[in-house]
């Protein structure tokens, strides 16, 4: 799991990845490969269904913005979060930046339908106190991994050695 720098004929450094760079990929998978297989049943349902609604406007931009977007995040951030490559890292911070974004914003809505709804009007009523405070703590405790490793991501020693000497750069 390194990343091999030849910056002469003879000579060749191996650069370990950073384990936020690892982790960083392995979500990247996790989160865009289900993705792109709704996508690919979506367009082949498409296909065998109706193929003449394949030629609408709104179906060719869903399409082509889906395997972009999705694209675009698998080759390159996924490919150059490995490689050490400068893009890589902008995608991939853009990634960890999104996802956290997401987390926080799904967290607020739980500790908002929890806490500032009435005793009758809240969605939890039905579930035991304990369960709810299960879930919340779970949802925090995503969060501040989350925002670690976003934090270890932009700041850390080993992340700007990773991707100041790459290949692209020579």
């Amino acid at each position: 799991m390194s990343s091999k720098l030849q910056i002469a004929p003879d000579k060749t450094f191996n650069w370990p990845r950073p384990v936020s760079v690892i982790i960083t990929r392995i979500l990247i998978l996790i989160s865009f490969v289900p993705i792109f297989l709704a996508l690919v049943i979506s367009l082949l349902r498409t296909v065998s269904s109706n193929p003449a609604s394949l030629l609408s406007l709104r179906s060719a931009v869903f399409f082509s913005v889906g395997f972009g977007v999705v694209g675009v995040f698998l080759f390159y951030g996924y490919r150059g979060l490995g490689n050490g490559d400068r893009r890589g890292y902008w995608l991939g911070l853009l990634f960890l930046v999104l996802s956290t974004s997401a987390v926080i914003y799904k967290a607020t809505v739980t500790l908002k339908n929890f806490w500032l709804a009435g005793p009758y009007q809240s969605a939890y009523e039905h579930l035991p106190k304990e369960f709810v405070g299960v879930d919340l703590t779970i949802q925090v405790a995503v969060v501040g991994l989350l925002l670690g490793l976003l934090f270890k991501f932009i700041f850390g020693k080993q992340e700007k050695m990773f991707f100041s000497i790459s290949t692209s750069d020579w």
